[in-house]
């Protein structure tokens, strides 16, 4: 907060009996503009049309390098995806695909899907990036809502019930969230430096 010294008057020495007493007066003036201004740049700095820009040039990207590399090595930050059930690895062995043990990746079109997909809604409340954004049609739905939760279901093939644990597609730790937020930071003095700059700089 700038802070002007308008005034420092030096004190008058006035004797009262044995004593001396110096007496002054220390004026101090704030600069309310310059306060108000840098006020004006966060408020720009984190408008809804600002984050949305932020979201989508930022932690979208981000994101989707995390869920890259989440089913790369079969689960990430610390909780790694539990391995295939051998009812599925039965299905496999029976389609021909006898090396494949990739989870949640057997066709890439889940992955592909989710880092292609977005959309950020802002108002002047809260702005959300939503992942996917477009959620797909009935099987890409089905295959999404498996890997966040699980599910139980009769397997014709086996005549069995086979049970799928939840391997989590969609979902951040406090790495992230730390990331996230320096980013944010990041994005916010990068465009009050921006605003605050004279023109002639440009």
């Amino acid at each position: 907060m700038p802070v002007n010294v308008v005034s420092i008057k030096p004190g008058r020495r006035r004797r009262s009996g044995p004593t001396e007493n110096v007496q002054g007066i220390f004026s101090l003036d704030v600069d309310q503009t310059s306060v108000q201004q840098l006020l004006t740049m966060v408020n720009v700095a984190l408008s809804p049309s600002s984050l949305t820009i932020f979201m989508k040039r930022d932690v979208q990207p981000y994101l989707a390098d995390v869920m890259v590399d989440r089913f790369a090595y079969n689960g990430t930050g610390g909780v790694n995806w539990a391995p295939l059930a051998e009812s599925t690895l039965r299905i496999r062995q029976e389609m021909g695909q006898t090396d494949d043990d990739a989870i949640n990746d057997r066709t890439g079109e889940m992955l592909q899907h989710l880092i292609s997909n977005s959309e950020v809604t802002a108002n002047a409340n809260v702005t959300v990036l939503a992942v996917p954004g477009d959620q797909g049609d009935e099987v890409m739905r089905k295959k999404i809502q498996t890997a966040q939760h699980g599910n139980s279901e009769w397997n014709p093939l086996f005549g069995e019930v086979s049970h799928t644990p939840a391997r989590p597609v969609l979902d951040i730790n406090d790495e992230d969230r730390a990331a996230i937020v320096i980013m944010l930071q990041t994005h916010v003095m990068n465009l009050i430096g921006a605003l605050s700059a004279p023109l002639g700089s440009f």
